[in-house]
């Protein structure tokens, strides 16, 4: 951590984010103890749960340690989840996070799956962050022909995902 702290002073980065990996599962002790090292006024993190696991005084601790959000890995996992099943996810989680207000879902996930999350969006009251750009595949080049723009293209995208972020 002194070596990532000083790398960050030498750039000039004031703030720095730790994001659950998906090779640690729900275990987010590097998370906690980063953040408590840097402290909740330089450091945010993204940890991973279970949200039928989790309790209310967990999640208060968390964020009051500077976390932030929770990550799901919807890419990574050898089950494929249909439209349904990645809906009752994302509300679950929202309900767990929405009473700590400044939470957000941040989803690794395939482009295909802005298709399933594109209608429940203002329903879940949660911010939603996209991670890596969705994944989307390299071909075709045209972004309006990639699963996840369908009948509407990159613009419909844009107005329906008020609240979702691409990073």
């Amino acid at each position: 951590m002194t070596e990532a702290l000083a790398n960050a002073d030498r750039l000039g980065l004031p703030n720095m984010v730790f994001v659950q990996i998906s090779t640690y599962g729900n275990d987010n002790t590097w998370i906690i103890d980063a953040l408590k090292e840097v402290g909740g006024i330089r450091g945010r993190g993204v940890v991973g749960f279970d949200s039928e696991h989790i309790d209310t005084r967990t999640l208060q601790h968390w964020h009051d340690l500077g976390v932030r959000g929770v990550r799901l890995n919807l890419r990574s996992s050898k089950v494929t989840l249909s439209k349904n099943e990645i809906q009752s996810v994302l509300r679950k989680y929202a309900e767990k996070l929405r009473p700590m207000k400044t939470w957000s879902i941040e989803l690794y996930a395939d482009m295909e799956v802005l298709d399933h999350v594109q209608p429940i969006v203002s329903e879940l009251q949660v911010k939603i962050v996209l991670e890596h750009f969705g994944s989307p595949s390299i071909l075709p080049l045209d972004p309006a022909k990639q699963p996840g723009h369908n009948d509407g293209g990159s613009a419909r995208v844009c107005e329906d995902f008020s609240s979702v972020s691409v990073l």
